[in-house]
């Protein structure tokens, strides 16, 4: 009981401090150039892309790396670079920079934001994808409490720290709250750390490693070809070949052949998941403008919604999902896994299904078409979190522990390519007044999701019947 309150204790921690940076990021960059939408478009884009390029790479340094080395490293990294970005924004807010210094500090601040992506990614497949599972003990019951809880705790944080953000802005002024995120960032860095390393002295199974070679011991003439690999034979071969290639092909086109060949071998091991097509359905539900992002946003103003009014519809869509990782507890108890999987997801496409059904049956005007595409989007934040979980749950029960970074490395990959697509979606289909297009297509992604998982259950025994 000590760790698992220490864990979710580290993760709330963590949880608000990415919430309020998500919020203070986009906010502190509209401050920076408030005739654009294109200095937050691009902070999205690159984000999404450091994920895509990078995730499964990070999933395979933890998967070989000490546990708590590795999350030390992450939060560090993490934080850190949160810190270093906050601080960037504040000079550009406070100095006023303009042209080529401009250009310096914003090219500083996308690079470093990068990093603190990143080291959110590593710290996300260390805790929520490894420790959880461990701390569990093989308890289903224990672990759906767990990823529930996780899950309430991460919403709860996304509906208050934005708030909280807000309202230090309208305490003080832009620069000293990036001064103040900068500073909370840092000091909330040493506080997870330490709750995870109270995690890591109670939990014997945690300090047990996975695999205990990296891959340049392993290769030719580095004397360690003899000694044991915890891991199995498939990993084993892998690594061999990994290091083979990098001692026999050390230029920069062997380093991009050696990345792009174990980037294939990683997504093979991902494709072999019994569970392959529920976690591509995830991922494509990442696929959305039918969220409170900005392209929706932006289209219910287009439609007479007051901004302020829109804010407390944010706030109001993140308590139906909380309400969803209630729910998801007793309907997993009451149907099995797998089906309230396939319930979940049935429930946000019939939500959804009302949402767009002014752009397909209904000539409303402006106030109703608002009112149903609102309405619709915010009940099914009731389906959409449930699956999550369950999904999350199913991947943590399927994956071995020696491939859970790379293979969920893999996972939050394909969920950060469905988010860049969705962003250049919106950059093609660029007037407010065709929205529909995207909430269609998004509609779309949505269907071929239930589609998926549909088949997957259907082959489970047991799974809808």
């Amino acid at each position: 009981m000590r760790s698992r309150t220490a864990l979710l204790s580290s993760f709330f921690l963590s949880s608000w401090t990415d919430r309020m940076w998500e919020f203070g990021a986009a906010l502190l960059l509209i401050l920076v150039d408030k005739k654009s939408l294109v200095l937050p478009s691009v902070y999205g884009i690159v984000q999404s892309l450091s994920v895509v390029l990078f995730g499964s790479m990070v999933g395979s340094w933890i998967d070989f790396s000490d546990r708590l080395r590795a999350v030390r490293l992450s939060l560090f990294v993490q934080n850190l670079s949160v810190a270093l970005c906050a601080i960037t924004l504040g000079a550009l807010l406070e100095y006023d920079l303009r042209g080529t210094s401009q250009v310096i500090a914003l090219t500083i601040f996308f690079l470093v934001s990068c990093c603190a992506k990143l080291g959110s990614v590593a710290s996300s497949l260390c805790v929520e994808r490894d420790w959880v599972v461990v701390v569990a003990a093989e308890d289903k019951d224990a672990l759906a409490a767990m990823t529930a809880r996780i899950r309430q705790f991460s919403l709860v944080c996304k509906l208050v720290a934005p708030a909280f953000f807000g309202a230090l802005l309208s305490v003080t002024s832009p620069v000293p709250s990036a001064i103040i995120t900068a500073a909370f960032n840092v000091v909330s860095g040493f506080g997870e750390y330490a709750l995870l390393r109270v995690v890591w002295t109670s939990e014997p199974d945690l300090q047990r490693g996975r695999v205990v070679r990296s891959e340049i011991e392993l290769a030719p003439g580095s004397g360690a070809g003899d000694s044991d690999v915890r891991g199995d034979d498939e990993d084993r071969v892998v690594l061999l070949e990994s290091a083979r290639t990098k001692a026999t092909n050390p230029s920069i086109t062997g380093s991009i052949q050696r990345r792009m060949r174990v980037f294939w071998e990683r997504f093979d091991e991902y494709r072999a998941l019994e569970i392959r097509p529920a976690a591509i359905g995830l991922a494509l539900l990442y696929y959305t403008a039918l969220s409170f992002n900005s392209l929706m946003v932006a289209y219910v103003v287009l439609l007479g919604v007051d901004e302020t009014i829109i804010g407390g519809l944010r706030g109001l869509g993140s308590v139906f999902g909380l309400l969803g990782t209630f729910i998801y507890g007793p309907a997993r108890r009451r149907f099995g896994l797998q089906r309230t999987g396939w319930l979940a997801l049935v429930l946000e496409w019939i939500f959804l299904l009302v949402a767009v059904s002014p752009f397909l049956l209904f000539a409303l005007d402006d106030e109703q078409t608002a009112a149903v595409l609102v309405s619709g989007v915010l009940l099914s934040r009731l389906g959409l979190w449930m699956y999550d979980v369950a999904v999350t749950q199913m991947l943590m029960e399927s994956i071995s522990p020696e491939k859970r970074g790379r293979i969920n490395g893999v996972q939050l990959g394909l969920q950060e390519f469905a988010t860049l697509m969705i962003f250049v979606a919106g950059l093609i289909v660029n007037k407010t007044e065709d929205f529909p297009v995207l909430a269609l297509s998004s509609f779309g992604s949505v269907t071929v999701a239930l589609v998926l998982y549909t088949a997957y259950a259907f082959r489970e025994r047991g799974a809808l019947g």
